[in-house]
């Protein structure tokens, strides 16, 4: 009998409540709409799903832009602020909708660097004293370390200094409290799919201010002209309801996963005591980054076979290990060797056993074939 797929690589996506999935089914009869030159039952709950929304982040349904995902919003910020030579502050561990975009776009950027000697914020104060700041963008939460970056530090330095401020949420949200209230931002990135929501939408909180400051990269109209396209309702309503119910389970998903990665961790150090090690910190619990000594990341995701793991992000095609754990001076010796395991709400602690009882056959089999005479 075949084992049942074991799905620990959250980070990169997950999968899409089934109440969702019904309800965006149902809802594709209404494909009538106002701008369709009749008014439909579809625009009255776009609208009271989108109120719900608006109501947990704290901000006016005019400061939400809906895009095809985190990426697409990360490239708005970035082309629809920055004009040439202007000069964005931004860290070496961001995702590559921020790094990539910032390459190629005519910036200047100065790099905050990560795990050295100086914090972020001593970086961030020394740059400002030198340079001129238009933008700041910085992720909540990095997405294969789990660190989480002091963020209203940062938003007290953006605020003092004038410096306008974007903060990537993917993975923040749905892990932390976020709403303009606690999280004070000028710009922050949501992406559906990372919270149990549809693929194919995410949002975009634009302070009001600075909406008349965004050049649009799709033309055409909609969305106050920022965001060309007919919204896709049904999709939008799908992402509202991922939102709402992942921040009304928000405890009790965060104990629950706490729980479960404190298990993980712990068996890995019993198992594997010295051979075993992780990146530790201020961090989500529901991403972390590992390495057991002298096994290869690639040849372990090899072997495990119905269980998914990761040892990099999932928009990384170049390269085969994670660039930014070689980024992380203090860990790039491990970088061939880690792996991420992130987890959702859907694992079980069977799962985790199960995941910990493959780790440890492989490196018998693999690696040490004395490692089982030693326990």
């Amino acid at each position: 009998m075949s084992r049942k797929h074991i799905f620990l690589n959250n980070a990169a996506t997950t999968k899409i409540r089934k109440t969702i999935a019904k309800k965006i089914y149902k809802l594709e009869k209404y494909y009538l709409n106002t701008r369709t030159g009749k008014a439909s039952k579809i625009d009255k709950i776009t609208h009271l799903y989108i109120h719900k929304v608006t109501q947990i982040l704290k901000c006016h349904r005019k400061e939400i832009i809906w895009t095809s995902g985190a990426t697409e919003a990360n490239n708005m910020v970035i082309k629809g602020l920055l004009k040439n030579h202007e000069k964005v502050v931004t860290t070496d561990t961001e995702h590559d909708s921020i790094l990539k975009t910032l390459k190629i776009h005519k910036v200047n950027t100065l790099l905050l660097k990560t795990h050295t000697p100086y914090t972020l914020i001593t970086q961030f104060k020394k740059i400002i004293q030198n340079h001129k700041i238009k933008l700041a963008s910085i992720c909540y939460v990095n997405n294969e370390t789990g660190i989480i970056n002091n963020i209203k530090k940062i938003a007290h330095i953006c605020h003092k200094e004038n410096i306008i401020l974007h903060i990537d949420a993917t993975q923040a949200f749905g892990k932390l409290t976020i709403n303009i209230a606690n999280t004070p931002a000028d710009l922050i990135t949501i992406s559906s799919h990372k919270i149990y929501g549809p693929k194919g939408i995410g949002l975009l909180y634009i302070k009001s201010s600075l909406i008349p400051q965004i050049t649009p990269l799709i033309t055409g109209g909609q969305q106050q002209s920022i965001r060309a396209g007919t919204l896709p309702q049904q999709t939008i309503i799908g992402a509202c309801a991922a939102i709402t119910a992942i921040h009304k389970n928000l405890k009790r998903t965060t104990s629950k996963i706490t729980k479960l990665n404190t298990f993980l961790l712990n068996k890995l150090k019993q198992t594997f005591k010295t051979n075993f090690g992780y990146i530790s910190g201020n961090k989500v619990p529901h991403i972390t980054c590992m390495w057991i000594k002298n096994l290869n990341s690639t040849l372990l995701i090899k072997k495990l076979k119905t269980i998914t793991i990761a040892n990099k992000a999932a928009c990384n095609y170049t390269s085969t290990y994670s660039h930014k754990i070689k980024t992380i001076t203090k860990f790039n010796k491990y970088r061939k060797l880690s792996f991420r395991v992130s987890i959702g709400k859907n694992n079980s602690y069977c799962e985790i056993a199960y995941l910990i009882k493959k780790l440890k056959e492989i490196y018998t089999t693999s690696i040490n074939p004395l490692f089982q005479e030693k326990q």
